[in-house]
């Protein structure tokens, strides 16, 4: 696959399954469901993509639970993370290191289009196609990691993004 191709088919993921937050940041922004944005469609053979899962809804709780409405997206945590994702400098490393170029900055954690790409690229990486592609090993992966499923101290996050789905 070409890197052109790669950017076509991140591009269109985007517009498929993924919410972008309206407004940013400030305590009245909003979240647009991914049903709002315009629909697309794409032939699944040509770009050789098979949706396991939707990602869209977890995605959206993700957001919702990493950065709610009331939170200050540009305050850092206490292990450097920031933006509506609560993107750490360790994954932007660990998606630069798989794209193998520095594609994206820490700056980039506070742009919500790329902090959607990092995201989608670690969860093409880590989860995508496997037999383990379903919410709750999403959730928990970005939670704790790769192996992030695995550990006993990522269902508590699960249990909030589960609750944010269902809300």
């Amino acid at each position: 696959m070409t890197f052109i191709q790669f950017l076509i088919i991140l591009l269109l993921c985007e517009l498929i399954v993924v919410g972008i937050c309206n407004s940013y940041p400030g305590q009245n922004r909003g979240f647009t469901p991914v049903e709002e944005y315009p629909s697309e469609t794409y032939n699944s053979e040509k770009y050789n993509i098979t949706p396991i899962v939707n990602i869209s809804p977890v995605f959206n709780a993700i957001m919702q639970v990493e950065c709610p409405p009331w939170a200050d997206p540009y305050k850092e945590g206490p292990n450097g993370e920031l933006g509506i994702l609560q993107i750490t400098p360790i994954l932007v490393e660990d998606v630069n290191e798989f794209l193998g170029e520095e594609y994206y900055t820490l700056d980039d954690r506070l742009d919500p289009e790329k902090s959607t790409e990092m995201f989608l690229q670690y969860y093409k990486k880590y989860t995508y196609g496997t037999s383990k592609d379903c919410a709750k090993v999403i959730a928990r992966r970005w939670n704790g990691g790769p192996d992030g499923d695995t550990q006993d101290c990522t269902l508590g996050y699960w249990i909030k993004v589960k609750e944010a789905m269902n809300e």
